[in-house]
């Protein structure tokens, strides 16, 4: 599958698209105009409802984290490079971008935002993943433990438990383990990097004991040192937005503008 795939959360596949050239920003956009383009032509069925949570409007999540390469051509535009940009255990142009905060995560979209403008579906945006429309692209209409399923199955995540069987403690490139697949076609949804969503930290609606913790962040998905318990689709951490750790990456939705976005 091609980096940067989109990934339609009723569980089909809407479009597919060419891979970006690592440095060059017209062939990036061109890949990622074609791909949301496709998406147009090709119509959708409105999520209208999931097991975890109902949608007033559907969605696109991106069947794989914004690797290097297309964190690269940000960069060449004047965007936030990576801490690890020079790392060799970390910069290859497929491995996931890392060491970027949550605020640099929302620079890049607004960036590819306003870039794509034109090919965007009138009111939508590209941008961070709610937490409820990471957990639903991960657990599709089954309600998953895991995106492929719910046993565990050990060829199907980057985690600590496989790093001798990868060769590095490391991340690896994104798409690596296609057993992982959510049903939607999202792929490195489990291990690998956490994924920032758009969320501060809070309880689930309906909770006893409310609360909401604005200093922090939701992240979802796990990390390449992660035990299976963390790579659930129901498990979730949190971070400081100004975090750059070498575990956190980004995914990107096309999904409506959001009122805390206005």
């Amino acid at each position: 599958m091609h980096n940067g795939d989109w990934a339609h959360p009723e569980h089909q596949t809407v479009a597919r698209g060419a891979p970006a050239s690592p440095g060059s920003k017209r062939r990036f956009l061109y890949a990622m105009r074609t791909m949301i383009w496709d998406c147009q032509e090709w119509g959708w069925i409105p999520i209208r409802f999931n097991p975890l949570v109902r949608f007033e409007q559907p969605y696109w999540i991106a069947r794989l984290p914004i690797t290097n390469a297309q964190w690269g051509a940000y960069v060449a535009q004047g965007g936030a490079a990576s801490r690890y940009a020079a790392d060799p255990d970390l910069n290859a142009p497929n491995q996931p971008v890392v060491g970027i905060t949550w605020h640099e995560a929302q620079g890049f979209c607004a960036w590819l935002s306003e870039a794509l403008a034109a090919h965007l579906p009138p009111g939508y945006v590209i941008r961070l993943p709610t937490e409820a429309e990471w957990e639903a692209a991960a657990r599709g209409p089954a309600a998953r433990r895991y995106p492929w399923g719910d046993d565990w199955q050990s060829d199907c995540a980057a985690l600590g438990d496989d790093q001798s069987t990868r060769g590095a403690p490391w991340t690896v490139p994104v798409g690596c383990y296609p057993a992982g697949a959510a049903a939607c076609g999202a792929l490195d949804m489990a291990g690998n990097v956490w994924e920032w969503t758009l969320d501060y930290w809070q309880s689930y609606p309906g909770a006893a004991n409310a609360f909401t913790n604005e200093r922090l962040v939701v992240v979802r998905g796990g990390w390449y040192n992660s035990d299976r318990t963390d790579v659930r689709c129901g498990a979730r951490s949190r971070g400081r937005p100004n975090y750059w750790g070498g575990g956190r990456g980004v995914r990107v939705v096309v999904a409506p503008l959001l009122a805390q976005m206005s």
